[in-house]
Order: structure tokens, then sequence, then C-alpha cells
């Protein structure tokens, strides 16, 4: 039996320290996990890869196909190891709290995390962890590596991480980071049309969660009829006019380096938003966000 030793050779490796930031639902079949799989996070990181690199292809065929070749598939292995070092269980709760809109009657993180907050356990906010990333050339280092950044500054782990949980906060990684001035996918992907809108910087997690998951409500809420709110997410049950797609927008908060923390929304446009109507609605939520947000540039 012959073992793979070039597999191995000059393999590029990172490592990093991380924080949990905002409550990360990661429960399995029992809703009760207490540790970081790296199944979890190879499937986020192939999620922004697409985010980032998915646009340079013409067909998207090739761009599966390369995907694959990094991170793997059924029929070929992946050319990168994810690594979860310590600790072994992480701290849990099973109870978050509360952040109610000022003069009504919401409870915000209750409307974020509805299907997952309603007693299911997750790692809290404040709890480290190692990660390790290998790869087998410095060319795909870099690609995992943006696809990482992006990971950390835009999205998180878990679920209803589009709706700002299971963000993390990482140590000692110096990258800038440029989309580019791609045209809008068929898939979730960076464009020309993306936006980002960043809130005022906060004392705490929860202050900065709320305020963007506030915004997020009120603006969702100012569209009228109620079904016009199916271009925003996913249809409502009992007035569907519309097939079922992803919600283009990623609430997400960063942990600042003095401390502080700083809520954002992402906006990711597909081809399934340029449709008049769409984008008619999708405008009106933007304009919302502008209006009590900082609109800066990606």
């Amino acid at each position: 039996m012959t073992f793979p030793l070039d597999r191995y050779k000059n393999r590029q490796t990172e490592e990093y320290g991380m924080e949990v930031v905002t409550p990360m639902f990661l429960g399995g079949a029992e809703k009760v996990n207490r540790q970081i799989r790296p199944a979890s996070i190879k499937g986020v990181l192939r999620f922004w890869w697409r985010a980032v690199y998915g646009p340079h292809f013409s067909v998207i065929s090739d761009m599966r196909a390369e995907e694959n070749k990094i991170f793997g598939s059924t029929d070929q292995k992946s050319n990168v190891d994810v690594h979860v070092l310590s600790p072994e269980d992480l701290d849990v709760s099973d109870r978050l709290p509360n952040y109610n809109i000022p003069g009504g009657r919401t409870e915000v993180f209750g409307y974020l995390g509805f299907g997952a907050s309603n007693g299911e356990q997750y790692i809290n906010p404040g709890s480290q962890f190692q990660l390790r990333l290998r790869c087998i050339s410095e060319e795909y280092l870099d690609q995992v590596k943006h696809s990482f950044y992006c990971l950390c500054n835009f999205g998180g782990l878990g679920s209803k991480s589009r709706n700002g949980f299971g963000c993390m906060n990482y140590k000692k990684m110096n990258m800038e980071f440029s989309p580019g001035a791609n045209p809008v996918q068929d898939f979730t992907a960076f464009s020309r049309e993306s936006l980002l809108f960043k809130d005022k910087e906060q004392k705490t997690w929860e202050k900065a969660l709320g305020r963007i998951g506030q915004f997020y409500i009120e603006a969702r809420k100012s569209i009228k009829p109620t079904e016009r709110r199916q271009y925003i997410a996913k249809p409502l049950p009992q007035k569907r006019i519309m097939d079922r797609y992803a919600k283009p927008y990623f609430l997400h908060v960063n942990k600042l380096e003095e401390g502080k923390f700083q809520g954002q929304i992402l906006f990711l446009p597909s081809s399934d938003h340029r449709e008049e109507n769409s984008k008619r609605v999708l405008n009106q939520v933007n304009a919302y966000f502008a209006k009590n947000m900082k609109e800066v540039t990606l």
C-alpha cells in the first residue's frame, strides 16, 4: 500500500484565535451541540468562496469544478483542511436576552432567531477556540483566506447566520478585500450592485445586533401590501406570489479592536432580484437602511 506523501508536502498553514461574537446555533439532531465542527466551517467557506470567486467564471459548471478542486466532493479529496483546536466543549445557554424595539412590542432577537431560538442551546458570545487552515498551495490558501475573511466580516456560522447570529471575531489577520465590479450573478455573490450599511459603534453585542435587527424589521414592515415583503425574503405561505429565493441581506456584528461592537447589513443581490417589482421593494428597503445607517464602499 502506498501513501501519497506528496499530497502533504509544502502545505500552507494559517492559525487564528477565534471568539464567538453573537449567539451561535449549532444544534445537531438533538438540538444540542457544544462543539464547532470543521465540516460546518468548510461548508460556509464554500459559500463565501462562490460569493467572491464565482463571478470570475463565465460557466457555472467551471465554477463548480474549481470549487470541488479546492474544497473536495464525493469524487475528489479536498485540498483544504480545517481543524478546530480546543476547547472540546464550549459554554452554552438556552435563553436569549430580550431586546425590544423602543415604543413597540416586537422583541428583536426572537424575531431574528425564529425557529432556532425557542429553547435551543447556543454557544455563548465570548467563547474562544483556535482554528487552523491548511492548503496544498499558496494560491489556494489566498482564496480560502479571502473566503474566511468574508465569513468573519460579513457572515456567521450555524442557524440564522443571515440574521446576525453566529458571528465570529479573529485575531492577527491583516488582509485587504475588494470584491470587484462584477455584474449581478444567478447566485448570491458580490457585484457592482452590492451595498454595505454600517451602524454606530455600541458597547455590547446585544445593542449592536438589536439596532440593526430593529432597522431590518422596520424596513420590512414598511413594505405594503404585506405580500410584497416576499421580495425581501422567502414567500409568506398564505399568499405566495413568487418562487422562493434566498434573502439578499446579511446582518452581522463585528467586534472592534477597542472592545466595542458594530452592526452592519450587507446587500448581495442575485439575478432573482432584478425583476422590476423586486427591485422597487429592495430599493425602498435600502433607502431605509441608508437613512438610519452609513453606506460604506466595499
